[in-house]
């Protein structure tokens, strides 16, 4: 019982950590984003590339 615990203790801790890691990505490439100029859209699609997504096309 307790090493079911301390699994699912373990799991969700690394889940909670990814989030976050990914939370500071999108507001750093929001911060960036604001800085560019308008007709720049570029920025995301490099982001999601990162995060493993496949660039748009």
């Amino acid at each position: 019982m307790l090493s079911r615990v301390a699994d699912a203790v373990y799991w969700m801790s690394r889940y909670i950590e990814r989030a976050e890691n990914v939370a500071r990505f999108v507001d750093v490439n929001l911060h960036l984003m604001l800085d560019l100029p308008q007709d720049s859209g570029e920025q995301w699609g490099a982001a999601g590339g990162h995060l493993g997504r496949p660039r748009p096309l």
